[in-house]
């Protein structure tokens, strides 16, 4: 019998679920509109000049909330909002020094949903998530 997992190690699973659950729907609707490309690139051109811990939250939680959005299914994107509330002591957590390759994961995240490779696109949120683990 597997050892029962803790409310952090749920969370994080269930970020997993949600979040790369929608990478076929954005990598589909990025195929069709440039701008969502654009829109999340945008975000992390910010995250590239975020000086301080508070400014790098809100753009990580605007960030994954933008990939949600982009799926186009308007109800995982509350669920998504209710997850990142309890997720918030993770991002608390998380060293400057760690910034630097929070930033190449979302880039090149966004770079492979717009090439259309969406399982190297699935497989970097998932360890981008699972990185957490370790703050658990």
């Amino acid at each position: 019998m597997a050892a029962p997992r803790t409310k952090s190690q749920q969370l994080i699973d269930s970020r997993i679920v949600v979040e790369t659950g929608v990478l076929p729907h954005v990598a589909k609707r990025m195929a069709e509109d440039d701008s969502i490309y654009d829109q999340l690139q945008s975000l992390v051109d910010q995250f590239r000049s975020a000086r301080d811990l508070r400014t790098w939250i809100r753009l990580d939680i605007e960030f994954h909330r933008s990939l949600l959005e982009a799926s186009g299914l308007d109800p995982l994107v509350a669920f998504g909002d209710l997850l990142h509330v309890f997720f918030q002591r993770f991002r608390e957590s998380v060293k400057k020094a760690e910034w630097k390759e929070g930033i190449k994961s979302h880039q090149r995240l966004i770079d492979s949903l717009r090439n259309g490779h969406l399982k190297v696109a699935t497989n970097e949120l998932r360890s981008h998530i699972e990185s957490h683990r370790s703050r658990v």
